[in-house]
């Protein structure tokens, strides 16, 4: 079993799930908590802003951190993040914004790096197994992605249907709407939170661990 896919896997499906599941969210949101359906396209920019920003900052973080640290540590911000949303309840559209911005930062890490990290895994096989297995890999690792894809759907459509919303009403209950607000925020800081857990405790492939890895193939070589 190779171990740092499996929690790669798990943390890259996590994300995915969480951020799918943000994008169908806000859109309710902004319609009936905020009442401010034209502030929805912002969401999109302070969630993905972030990376044109961070991208160039990456090398020299990471060769300081490490990959797995700092992907780990952004998880955490994501997941503080929105909980501070769902603990503040904020009736801003723009607070939530810069909260929005601020989670988008701590997922530019990972989305920057995962394919880094993947790497990394192939080179780990290859040296505990004597095999690369490349498409494999690849290929499940790209699997557990799309499954995110169909978790996010099935979670905001049970989400849903869980506080009452009911698509035909033009204004929604108090209960359903402050409600939404809370799933909408609370979900993804346990998901991000969970992403977090699983890169921090159970992800082997650290900055200590790689560079021991690389010295005993450097003393296998002389």
């Amino acid at each position: 079993m190779n171990r740092p896919l499996m929690i790669l896997c798990l943390a890259s499906m996590l994300l995915i799930t969480a951020q799918m599941f943000m994008a169908s969210f806000y859109i309710y949101i902004f319609d009936d908590y905020f009442v401010k359906p034209g502030l929805y396209t912002l969401t999109t920019v302070c969630s993905y802003a972030p990376m044109g920003i961070i991208m160039f900052f990456v090398p020299k973080i990471v060769e300081k951190i490490g990959k797995k640290e700092i992907c780990a540590l952004g998880a955490l911000l994501s997941a503080l993040s929105n909980f501070i949303l769902f603990v503040i309840k904020t009736h801003n559209p723009y607070v939530f914004l810069v909260f929005a911005f601020i989670s988008g930062c701590g997922l530019s890490f990972f989305a920057l790096l995962v394919w880094a990290l993947v790497t990394d895994i192939i080179d780990y096989h290859k040296y505990r197994r004597g095999c690369e297995d490349e498409a494999t890999c690849y290929s499940f690792f790209s699997f557990t992605r799309k499954l995110g894809h169909t978790l996010a759907g099935v979670l905001a459509t049970q989400a849903l249907v869980i506080i009452g919303y009911e698509g035909a009403k033009e204004v929604q209950d108090k209960f359903t709407v402050t409600q939404m607000y809370n799933i909408g925020v609370f979900i993804p800081a346990l998901l991000f939170f969970a992403m977090f857990a699983a890169l921090w405790f159970f992800y082997p492939l650290s900055k200590k661990k790689l560079k021991e890895l690389e010295a005993e193939k450097n003393q296998l070589l002389k």
